[in-house]
């Protein structure tokens, strides 16, 4: 069977998951046997059952479904009678360098919390058994981002570096005035907001192919932007046209990135499939004119059903 990058037994064990190279030619190989493990796996999901596998430095090298297999020569045994083996699970949409619960000023007046807490994120997320993460960016704190990754311990991370945010729309409007073009440097320049984008930053600075090579040049995988009118009905962010979509749609192609569109609501993901995104980000909470239906009205129902290999 192929390999996995890693696996993980819920709930009790983990292994270890973090970028080891390989060993010298005069360096014995780290070697790991888990035994008389129940192994779940996608391709035999049918047919369950007890095995084994050996681990070398950080990677799955083997995995047996034989009984009485003898311990691989020099590798520690964990014992998994009674519990799971699982590949490793990935989770598409985090953001890791925010700070949930604490605002921006809460952060700065405790900095041993906020140490600790960048500490222990990537023990925790193997801990519930995620190896693969895909940070979705809005505003990026680098050297947070970084961080977890040099982390002793922790899940192979992706992201889709700074987001692609319509000038002063959803996210960077929550910002103040005098930072949220600093906040967000992805920003796509509108013309007709000329008068209020700060005169330091140029159009040609901020056009989609600019912003897209920003992403492809840190290392993103993914591109990630918004469409997001606000939560309720005085809110009426500026949102992009489908022209711009497409032109960011034609260039992550050229780049050889995902596209990811933030999309809530019915008009959001109706947008997104006309546009050809890969990914629409978030369920769709709000169904705009349709809200007061009691069942499910035939246009949700054929959108959520759109044959997207078309």
């Amino acid at each position: 069977m192929r390999t996995f990058a890693a696996f993980a037994i819920v709930i009790t064990w983990l292994s270890p998951v973090a970028a080891v190279g390989p060993p010298s030619p005069d360096q014995a190989a780290d070697r790991t046997w888990i035994t008389d493990v129940t192994i779940i796996s996608p391709e035999n999901l049918d047919h369950m059952e007890k095995g084994s596998v050996l681990i070398e430095n950080g990677r799955i090298v083997s995995v047996e479904r034989k009984k009485g297999m003898k311990r691989p020569t020099g590798a520690t045994v964990v014992t998994g009678e009674g519990q799971f083996l699982i590949p490793g699970l990935i989770d598409s949409h985090v953001h890791v360098t925010s700070l949930p619960g604490m605002s921006g000023d809460q952060a700065k007046n405790n900095p041993e919390i906020v140490t600790q807490y960048f500490k222990q994120l990537p023990r925790s997320y193997l801990y519930y058994g995620y190896t693969t993460l895909v940070d979705l960016g809005v505003a990026v704190n680098h050297p947070a981002f970084e961080g977890m990754r040099q982390a002793p311990l922790h899940p192979d991370l992706f992201g889709c570096g700074d987001a692609l945010v319509s000038a002063n729309g959803y996210p960077m409007v929550f910002d103040p005035t005098t930072t949220r073009f600093q906040n967000y440097p992805n920003f796509i320049y509108d013309p007709g907001q000329a008068s209020v984008i700060p005169p330091e930053y140029k159009p040609e600075d901020h056009t989609v192919a600019a912003d897209v090579e920003r992403v492809k040049n840190s290392g993103g995988i993914c591109v990630k932007t918004f469409f997001e009118r606000g939560f309720t009905d005085k809110m009426h962010f500026p949102v992009m046209g489908s022209e711009v979509l497409a032109e960011i749609r034609k260039t992550a192609t050229q780049a050889g990135l995902v596209l990811m569109l933030h999309a809530n609501s019915f008009e959001a993901q109706k947008f997104g499939v006309s546009g050809g995104v890969d990914v629409l980000a978030h369920g769709m909470w709000h169904w705009g004119n349709l809200d007061k239906n009691n069942e499910l009205p035939p246009d949700i129902t054929k959108l959520a059903f759109f044959d997207w290999a078309r």
